[in-house]
């Protein structure tokens, strides 16, 4: 018997967030948000809850395009992780220094055995 394993990628719910918005920034449906997160009332959601946004049985990336007035630490905040992880993911010499249409990673999968 073999094991399967699952990468998910994972996003907790920040302030003004709803399934849409967070459905529109990982490029997936409210549907599959609903179904992978067994969400009862796809109405409500919790500021700090966490997500499953992707769900894939090989790794993977999520990317972002920079766009004029972007900084790290909003986008770091935008899609729920650091400005430590980006800078490590994308091997960023100078956080202070992003420019406009560089494409980051701005999640990664995780394997979790299914």
């Amino acid at each position: 018997m073999s094991t399967k394993t699952m990468h998910f990628i994972h996003y907790t719910v920040q302030s003004g967030d709803t399934l849409t918005v967070i459905a529109n920034m990982f490029g997936t449906t409210i549907e599959q948000l609903v179904k992978w997160n067994k969400i009862a009332n796809p109405d409500l959601i919790n500021v700090g809850q966490k997500l499953i946004v992707n769900e894939s049985d090989t790794p993977h990336d999520t990317f972002y395009t920079v766009k004029s007035g972007d900084t790290l630490t909003s986008i770091a905040r935008r899609f729920g992780t650091t400005i430590e992880q980006l800078v490590k993911w994308n091997g960023i010499p100078n956080p202070d220094v992003i420019n406009v249409a560089q494409r980051l990673i701005v999640a990664k999968s995780v394997p979790v055995q299914a």
